[in-house]
Formats: structure tokens, C-alpha cells, sequence
């Protein structure tokens, strides 16, 4: 069963849940907002690269050695 966390677009997300129905895929929607700690930190351990799981606008700081982790959180 494949677990999916929708975000804040309507639209999108019914989109997305249409298309799971008709190819009769299994699975379990969730909220962002259900997106806890414990969950945001198996994704970072499955992750290859953290900024994978962030938006694109969030692309710009991965190459940029000016910043800290810190500073950047």
C-alpha cells in the first residue's frame, strides 16, 4: 500500500487521487499536516538527498557553501 501526504492544492490532490482509482492502486492519504518528526526523519534517512523531499523554490541553497545547516533550518 503506498502512503501519500496531500498538500494544500484541491485541485492537485484530486487529481492525483483520480488517477491512484483508476489504476486501482492501494492507498493511504494523509494530510501534510499529519507529517510528524518521526516520520519527516525516516524520509531523511531514506532520502539519498534531503532536498528531494523540499520544494523546488529550495533547490537554490543546495549548492551554496555560504550557508550553514543552522542557518539554512
Amino acid at each position: 500500500m503506498i502512503k501519500i501526504y496531500f498538500g494544500k492544492d484541491n485541485a492537485l490532490n484530486q487529481a492525483i487521487q483520480s488517477r491512484l482509482d483508476s489504476y486501482h492502486l492501494d492507498y493511504q492519504a494523509f494530510s501534510s499536516k499529519d507529517i510528524d518528526t518521526k516520520t519527516l526523519m525516516e524520509w531523511l534517512f531514506r532520502s539519498t538527498d534531503i532536498f528531494e523531499l523540499l520544494s523546488t523554490k529550495m533547490l537554490k541553497y543546495k549548492l551554496n557553501t555560504q550557508i550553514t545547516l543552522s542557518q539554512f533550518v
